[in-house]
């Protein structure tokens, strides 16, 4: 399917390599696959970016440790249910 679109090929790539570079905790090669694509892409995948390129420094303290508050805000969901 690449192959029939251009511009959806372009998304596709970008796609992969921001996922890639985020899969293995990499801000330095993430942050230059957002630097790389911007502009260049879908409005809505450009958007993506844009806010990524805003929180910049969150995402690299997010990389830079395993601590995540998931568990506290699972435990927060289950009470406000009962």
């Amino acid at each position: 399917m690449l192959s029939y679109s251009e511009e959806l090929k372009e998304n596709w790539l970008a796609f992969q390599n921001m996922y890639s570079s985020f899969d293995t905790r990499d801000s330095i090669r993430f942050f230059g696959w957002l630097q790389r694509y911007d502009g260049n892409l879908d409005e809505k995948l450009a958007t993506v970016i844009e806010t990524f390129l805003k929180i910049e420094s969150y995402i690299k303290n997010s990389f830079r440790t395993s601590l995540s508050n998931g568990v506290l805000e699972g435990i927060n969901n289950k009470i406000k249910l009962i």
